[in-house]
């Protein structure tokens, strides 16, 4: 019997852990006014408009398995989408709807996306963590790309490696 585990195992797991995080709650009440849309196994090609933000999604990647594998390694895609049309014109804020005269303008829907994230990924990891198999790599990317102004979007990609043990399930 060969070895596997299934994306969705580690998919649902991380979801659950996101759907039950009082940081992630907390961050959105406070700055949002509501909690956060969750979506499992959709593409970010496809956004939900911005009445849906914020929104966290999760995508069952790829994995690497097999009789010739010493590691076993599991990629999944995490994402997420913020509104913010506020900017900081040399420490002012204000709406943006067009650059400012000012010395400094900082697109706080960007920084506010990045703080997101991190909260994201802190959670999944400390998740990963108590199954014992700790993500060991991420791409953590908040380009703008696919989301229309005044939405911020940032994309996570992590790895978790196992190394299963002859004659073991592996379980997560």
């Amino acid at each position: 019997m060969e070895m596997t585990l299934s994306l969705y195992k580690i998919a649902d797991a991380w979801m659950q852990a996101l759907q039950g995080s009082t940081v992630i709650q907390n961050f959105c009440q406070e700055k949002y006014g509501k909690s956060p849309t969750f979506l499992m196994g959709t593409t970010p090609r496809q956004l939900p408009d911005e009445d849906n933000c914020p929104f966290i999604l999760i995508m069952p990647g790829h994995k690497v398995e097999g009789i010739d594998e010493g590691t076993f390694s599991y990629i999944l895609g995490i994402a997420w989408v913020i509104s913010n049309d506020k900017v900081a014109a040399d420490g002012n804020i204000v709406p943006f709807d067009s650059y400012p005269n000012a010395s400094l303008t900082d697109m706080l829907g960007m920084r506010e996306c990045n703080a997101f994230g991190q909260l994201i990924y802190e959670e999944l990891q400390a998740c990963a963590e108590s199954k014992g198999w700790p993500i060991s790599h991420i791409d953590f990317d908040i380009s703008p790309s696919e989301a229309i102004f005044p939405q911020w979007n940032g994309v996570l990609v992590a790895t978790t490696n196992i190394t299963p043990s002859m004659g073991e399930e592996i379980t997560y």
